[in-house]
C-alpha cells in the first residue's frame, strides 16, 4: 500500500512542482484534498513521512515502468491545461520528471 502512496507523492511532486519531498509532507500535513489523494486512510490517520516515502521510492525497479506511468500522467495534465482559463492548471516540473525518467 506504502508503494502507491509513494507513487502518489511522485505525482503530486511533479504536478505541482513541490521542490522536495520534506515540503510535499508539510503540504499534505494540513490540506485535506492532498491527503485524500494519498489514500482516503491518510483523511484520519498521520500520512507516511517523507522518508518513509523516498524509501518506498528508492524500492522502485526499473521495469516497474514507472517512468513511462509518469509521463502519461504529465501529458493529460498538459492536456487540461488547454482548457479555459477559469480552470486550475498545473504546472508540472518537466526537470523532476525527466530525473525520475532517467533513474529509471
Amino acid at each position: 500500500m506504502l508503494r502507491l502512496v509513494a507513487f502518489r507523492a511522485l505525482v503530486l511532486q511533479i504536478l505541482y512542482s513541490v521542490p522536495t519531498q520534506q515540503h510535499l509532507e508539510d503540504l499534505v500535513r494540513y490540506n485535506l484534498l492532498l491527503r485524500w489523494f494519498y489514500g482516503e486512510q491518510y483523511l484520519l490517520f498521520e500520512p507516511p513521512s517523507s522518508a518513509e516515502i523516498e524509501e518506498d521510492l528508492r524500492s522502485i525497479r526499473p521495469e516497474d515502468n514507472i517512468g513511462n506511468l509518469l509521463a502519461g500522467v504529465v501529458e493529460m495534465a498538459e492536456a487540461a491545461a488547454a482548457a479555459p482559463p477559469d480552470k486550475h492548471c498545473f504546472t508540472p516540473d518537466h526537470a523532476l520528471l525527466a530525473r525520475w525518467c532517467s533513474r529509471h
